[in-house]
């Protein structure tokens, strides 16, 4: 088990020896910071076991990350690749640091491990949507350190403090450091590099704009509510819109990483237009999920089984770049006005959590209507022996398929579990 505050007292014990001073530039560093930032990384050593020449090589290695994210504007994204090897050469972090004289030259594991280090703000989506990108890449992680510190910055970006606690305004930090099996090249190096870039720009613009989209998402379903409360008839019974609303608060209780929304207008004649919609990811995809949108809401216009509903759903054509694996989740969702009139459609792009992915169809708003009029059509009683069964079996199925499937498709599928 590993000694808490090893590194940060072995730092202190060989940082004054004239002939580690002599070998390297640490001198030129605060050491008080080093020290606190060697302590937060302590934190993730539990489970190992480190000699005195692994716990010197480690210092070494975590030296070399603070002066990486040494200095960072505030919306800045720092990533990098190198060489565990050239982490690990003598004459970058000192030599005869360890006792008895030991030196941090590259030992022969070190050849074939590439770092991959990440700092940015803390946010959701960081550290899985880095996992995600490693596991597509099909690269292997053999040791992984996260951790979130209350750095304090001047206003040219450079470290002047790491405190126990941050003011309001202030927002700490993600730093991970991945070490990776394989001695890749620098061509490999820097397609990684852009690659997570992309992917945590990504990410930060899902948490930049989550609480825009949102906004939109309840005004949509604050329209339901009104006409559900208000006894205006409409083309959509009360249960179709007090479900569809239901189904909005479902998607914003941590169960839908929001990607995109595009409002569509409707005129009389013509094919459904995207007014305006943002989103994250590819431009292409985006605008294949857009087309694939307006063919929906054309399929929602003109056949009846889409007539009466107020959200329709269906797969896009993009890869998850964020969060987990999958293809992304679209959604449809009729846009009413005051009196019930339909005055347009709202489109939205995003992930099922793995929280939602979890819960079971029968407590999930618009499936769980779908359950009911399965049942119903059936003539199982939910509590009877038979409709317990049914839905047993209806719960067993991904939830994405349960979205997207027809009813009759999803009929034929319990009756064969």
């Amino acid at each position: 088990m590993y000694e808490s505050g090893r590194l940060a007292g072995l730092l202190a014990e060989w940082i004054d020896r004239p002939e580690v001073r002599a070998g390297t530039d640490l001198a030129e560093l605060d050491l008080d910071l080093v020290r606190r930032f060697l302590a937060e990384f302590e934190s993730t050593l539990e489970e190992r076991q480190v000699d005195e020449v692994e716990a010197a090589r480690l210092i070494a290695h975590f030296v070399e990350t603070f002066r990486f994210v040494e200095k960072r504007r505030p919306t800045e994204i720092l990533v990098r690749t190198v060489s565990l090897a050239e982490l690990s050469h003598a004459d970058r972090a000192g030599t005869a640091v360890a006792e008895g004289g030991s030196d941090l030259s590259a030992s022969d594991d070190d050849q074939d491990i590439t770092v991959l280090e990440v700092c940015l703000r803390d946010q959701p989506f960081i550290v899985d949507t880095i996992d995600l990108y490693l596991e597509t890449r099909g690269l292997r992680v053999m040791a992984h350190q996260t951790v979130t510190l209350p750095i304090v910055r001047d206003g040219t970006g450079v470290i002047t403090g790491i405190e126990e606690a941050l003011t309001a305004t202030q927002r700490p930090e993600v730093i991970a450091r991945f070490e990776l099996l394989g001695d890749l090249d620098p061509d490999e190096w820097t397609e990684i590099e852009e690659d997570i870039l992309e992917r945590l720009r990504t990410a930060q613009w899902v948490v930049r704009h989550f609480k825009r989209m949102k906004g939109r998402l309840r005004e949509v379903a604050r329209a339901y509510k009104r006409l559900v409360g208000s006894g205006i008839t409409s083309a959509f019974e009360p249960a179709q819109l007090a479900e569809s609303r239901a189904f909005i608060d479902w998607i914003l209780d941590e169960n839908f990483i929001l990607l995109g929304i595009s409002q569509y207008s409707v005129e009389p004649g013509e094919l459904p237009a995207a007014i305006e919609g943002e989103g994250a990811g590819d431009e292409g995809t985006l605008e294949d999920d857009r087309r694939q949108a307006g063919i929906v809401i054309e399929r929602m216009e003109r056949e009846k089984r889409f007539r009466e509903s107020c959200v329709v759903a269906f797969k896009g054509l993009e890869e998850s770049r964020v969060h987990r694996a999958g293809k992304i989740d679209n959604f449809i969702l009729r846009d009413l006005d005051e009196e019930g009139n339909l005055r347009g459609y709202v489109h939205l792009r995003g992930l099922f959590t793995y929280k939602a992915i979890q819960t079971l169809g029968s407590q999930i708003p618009v499936v769980r209507r779908t359950l009911g009029t399965l049942l119903e059509e059936r003539g199982l009683p939910e509590n009877s022996v038979r409709g317990k069964a049914y839905t047993n079996a209806l719960n067993s199925i991904p939830v994405e398929f349960l979205f997207q499937a027809r009813d009759a498709e999803i009929d034929a599928i319990v009756e064969t579990i």
